[in-house]
């Protein structure tokens, strides 16, 4: 028996069995789920879609452009629990075949047999890793617009130009910007407001202004708004990055772009890691900060999070091999909910500032990634 094991063709062999049945698994896990998410997800913006299309034609391509940019989205999501569920099927249906006996019989330990779903499950991780630094950021422009909303052109239809919302933001400075909304396509803000912080010009300075235009950088003159019909119209203000051009008129020498004042409040979910890394670091005046920095860790964790849970699902499939395989099935979604519960309350408590968010990322590391160990380390030879 133990020449059996000793063969490394043989075991080679093994692994390539075992890794055809995870992938196979893991394909039509996630097939199901992203098909079972679309037709979900599609009738519950069917309307949307059907105003911003013109014709059946244009109607699929709305469909098919709105998904296809979400699938990056999707996979990043639910890789760790799809890993999960592959796992689980394949081991189940190794099981079901009385696959796995006789691997035992031949002296190749239960442990032995994880280590293909514990390689696949790791390189699912680094394409996690690789499509949240690379291939999301390429698609977040499509990914934080409405359904339809590509497709949407106001003008054409006598609508009038198209407004988007505006967020309030700090400059480098700790200069505040806002507005009520925005025209992108003269990167013009409507019924805007300047505030500099007394520390800043030795008073406080707030303006308000009918139209507020972006001008970008260029080689001779720094990025900066135009501000028209303001209210006052003249404030002694001493900042030098506020200029007084006429009555009425200023101009704000800053780095707060047009993009920065327009974009989602949920667009740090869709930047690279280096991004938000050199956010947190050098703007200290950087909108959401907290949550920047809470997300950071996140990321990191995220991995671990991932091979912790696999973790924990294969010592239960693989813990004691006479039990139903059915109840072991039904054991891991228990797991499951036990762990992803865990990781809810640790972010809703860090929402309420009830738990630092940091600490509330790395808890759930520290708890059961001790605990999958001892349940990998006992699994039986």
């Amino acid at each position: 028996m133990p020449a059996i094991y000793s063969g490394g063709m043989v075991v080679r062999i093994l692994d390539r069995y075992v890794l055809r049945h995870f992938f196979l698994a893991y394909v039509v896990c996630f097939t199901s789920l992203l098909s079972l998410y679309i037709v979900i997800d599609l009738f519950s913006r069917i309307d949307e879609f059907a105003e911003h299309s013109h014709g059946a034609k244009q109607l699929f391509v709305n469909f098919g452009t709105y998904y296809l940019f979400r699938i990056p989205w999707f996979f990043q999501r639910l890789s760790g629990v799809i890993c999960l569920m592959a796992a689980m099927f394949a081991v189940a249906w190794l099981e079901r075949q009385n696959e796995v006996t006789p691997w035992l019989a031949a002296g190749i330990p239960g442990r032995r047999l994880i280590y293909p779903i514990l390689a696949a499950t790791v390189g699912v991780i680094g394409l996690a890793i690789a499509n949240r630094e690379l291939v999301i950021p390429r698609c977040s422009s499509h990914l934080q617009q409405s359904a339809g909303e590509e497709e949407d052109l106001p003008a054409k239809e006598g609508r009038g130009p198209k407004t988007v919302l505006v967020q309030p933001t700090y400059d480098s400075n700790g200069i505040l910007l806002a507005g009520r909304g925005a025209d992108p396509s003269r990167k013009m803000v409507g019924l805007a407001e300047l505030t500099i912080p007394a520390e800043l010009a030795g008073t406080l300075v707030h303006l308000e202004s009918a139209q507020m235009f972006y001008r970008p950088k260029s080689k001779d003159d720094t990025a900066g708004w135009t501000l028209n019909d303001t209210k006052p119209q003249r404030v002694d203000c001493q900042h030098p990055a506020l200029n007084w051009l006429a009555p009425g008129t200023y101009f704000l020498h800053t780095d707060a772009s047009f993009q920065q004042l327009t974009r989602k409040p949920d667009w740090f979910y869709y930047e690279p890691t280096a991004r938000l890394l050199h956010l947190a670091t050098t703007e200290v005046h950087c909108q959401r900060r907290g949550e920047i920095v809470s997300m950071l860790h996140r990321r990191l964790t995220t991995p671990l999070l991932d091979m912790i849970l696999i973790l924990l699902g294969i010592s239960v499939m693989f813990g004691r091999f006479e039990r139903n395989v059915y109840l072991k099935i039904g054991a891991c979604m228990i797991v499951y909910a036990v762990f992803q519960s865990s990781q809810f309350v640790c972010g809703n408590l860090a929402q309420h500032e009830w738990l630092d968010p940091i600490l509330a990322a790395w808890l759930p590391v520290f708890v059961f990634g001790p605990i999958s160990l001892l349940l990998v380390d006992g699994m039986k030879t």
